[in-house]
């Protein structure tokens, strides 16, 4: 089982594939608040894939 240091680890190298191309949209009905540009490149779209199927088991840093 994976621990939660590295989900945090794993999340951090995912968002640093796609951050560039997310653009805020706080009017969705789906649960998320983004969504990315169309230019985004394949690796960026599959990285938020993967990043989104855990981060609901991610406790915010405090």
């Amino acid at each position: 089982m994976t621990n939660q240091a590295d989900l945090y680890r794993r999340a951090d190298e995912l968002y640093e594939k796609f951050e560039e191309y997310i653009v805020l949209d706080m009017h969705r009905t789906d649960g998320k608040n983004h969504y990315l540009r169309e230019d985004a490149p394949q690796e960026a779209i599959d990285a938020e894939r993967e990043y989104m199927s855990f981060a609901p088991q991610l406790e915010p840093i405090r």
